[in-house]
């Protein structure tokens, strides 16, 4: 039991379970209104993990989101 709990701790370092990444963009959204120009931005973040050992219940990638819509303050609301 301690043998087989310390492989899968040596092996999970290793990349064999899988393999993500994690980036962050700037989202910026203009709208041209008769006051001029009017834009919005919002920071967004997306991790995704490629699994290697794929379960017949598992998807092959997993992939999750975190971030605010964007919001432009427009004259009139």
């Amino acid at each position: 039991m301690l043998l087989s709990g310390g492989l899968a701790a040596m092996l999970s370092g290793c990349g064999l379970f899988g393999v993500g990444s994690t980036y962050r963009y700037k989202m910026t959204v203009e709208v041209e209104t008769p006051d001029g120009l009017k834009s919005g931005s919002a920071v967004r973040e997306v991790s995704y993990v490629k699994q290697w050992i794929k379960l017949p219940d598992m998807a092959g990638v997993v992939a999750t989101q975190r971030g605010e819509a964007v919001a432009v303050d427009l004259p009139g609301g």
